[in-house]
C-alpha cells in the first residue's frame, strides 16, 4: 500500500482509466449530436424571433398609417359637416328645416 502498487492495482487503475476514458468519449460524442442539435433548435428559435420582430415592426407601421389615415378622414368629414351646418343656417330652403330638428 502507500507509494508502492503491486500489479493488481496497477491493473485495477489501468482498467479505471480505460473505463474512464471510454466514458469520455462516449460523453464526449453524445453532446456533439446534442450540441449540433441545439445549435440548429437555436438558429431556428433566432430566425423565428427576428421574424416575429419584423412582424411586429410592420405591424406597428400599418396600424400607424391607418390611424393618420382615419383621422384624416374624420377631420375632412367634420369640416365638411361644419360647412354644411354653416350653410343651413344661411338658407331658408329644406336644409333649415333638417339644421333646426338637429339642435
Amino acid at each position: 500500500m502507500g507509494c508502492i502498487m503491486d500489479d493488481a492495482e496497477r491493473e485495477a487503475e489501468a482498467a479505471g482509466t480505460t473505463v474512464a476514458r471510454e466514458e469520455e468519449d462516449q460523453a464526449s460524442a453524445v453532446p456533439s449530436s446534442t450540441e449540433s442539435g441545439l445549435r440548429k433548435e437555436c438558429t431556428e428559435l433566432n430566425e423565428r424571433y427576428l421574424r416575429l420582430v419584423a412582424d411586429f415592426e410592420n405591424f406597428r407601421r400599418r396600424t400607424a398609417k391607418e390611424r393618420e389615415s382615419v383621422a384624416a378622414l374624420a377631420t375632412e368629414r367634420l369640416e365638411h359637416l361644419g360647412r354644411r351646418r354653416s350653410l343651413a343656417a344661411t338658407s331658408n330652403g329644406p336644409t333649415r328645416v333638417v339644421q333646426e330638428k338637429t339642435e
